[in-house]
C-alpha cells in the first residue's frame, strides 16, 4: 500500500489540531488529509485547535530546525526548505 493516502478511518473522537489551523477528530483523518497534501502538515497538538490559533506556522509548512551552544547559551533557528540548503 506504499504511496497511497488512508481511505477509511474509525469515527472515534480524539482531537488533534493541525498545522494548517484545523481541528481534525483523530490522528488517522490528520493522516490521511496530510497525505493528500504531500506530507505538508505537522500536528501541533493532541486536542482541538484554539481560538485564534495561526494556520500559517513558523515557516510557513517548512521544517524549523534549531542550532545552539549550551555553554554560549545561544541558538538560532533556521528555516529547511527542503532545496539542500537551510535559509535563515
Amino acid at each position: 500500500m506504499k504511496g497511497r493516502c488512508p481511505q477509511i478511518c474509525t469515527a472515534d473522537y480524539n482531537p488533534v489540531c493541525g498545522s494548517d489551523g484545523v481541528t481534525y477528530a483523530n490522528n488517522c483523518n490528520f493522516q490521511a488529509e496530510n497525505c493528500k497534501r504531500g506530507n505538508r502538515l505537522f500536528v501541533r497538538h493532541e486536542g482541538p485547535c484554539r481560538n485564534g490559533e495561526s494556520p500559517n506556522p513558523p515557516g510557513n509548512g517548512y521544517p524549523l530546525i534549531f542550532f545552539g551552544n549550551l555553554n554560549r547559551k545561544t541558538f538560532e533557528v533556521r528555516i529547511d526548505r527542503g532545496r539542500g540548503k537551510r535559509d535563515a
